[in-house]
């Protein structure tokens, strides 16, 4: 599967959405977001749960950084995009599975081209902004 940890391709975060879409699924489900150990800071020291660099962190806490609140990662924010990109497969409708097929074949098996998951995105927007005329 698409890893979400630090050591892995943000394009892992937003390749997940299209999965689901793929697989038919309608909800996400990532066990937390805010997994900061009492011990650990994750700004200095990213090992959260076992050898997993980041897993379970994808807000930092704000304190360390001048922030009142929560940090987001750059993960989190490639996970909004794929959010983003899901709408647009809802969008497109019956077009939406032929694009996805060739972006996340399957939980295992997916393109990992950034510029070919962007032209699938613009592929979409042009289907949808069509479909709209």
């Amino acid at each position: 599967t698409p890893f979400w940890q630090i050591d892995f391709p943000l394009l892992n975060y937003r390749l997940a959405p299209w999965l689901t879409h793929a697989q038919s699924l309608d909800g996400l489900y990532y066990w937390t977001l805010v997994y900061w150990p009492e011990s650990k800071d994750p700004w200095t020291n990213p090992l959260s749960v076992r050898e997993y660099n980041g897993e379970g962190v994808l807000f930092y806490p704000g304190a360390a950084a001048g922030v009142a609140g929560p940090v987001a990662t750059l993960r989190l924010k490639a996970l909004r995009d794929g959010l983003e990109d899901y709408e647009y497969l809802i969008l497109a409708g019956a077009a939406a599975p032929d694009i996805v097929a060739g972006i996340g074949r399957s939980w295992t098996d997916w393109d990992s081209d950034p510029e070919k998951l962007l032209a699938a995105r613009e592929a979409l927007a042009k289907l949808i902004v069509a479909g709209k005329k």
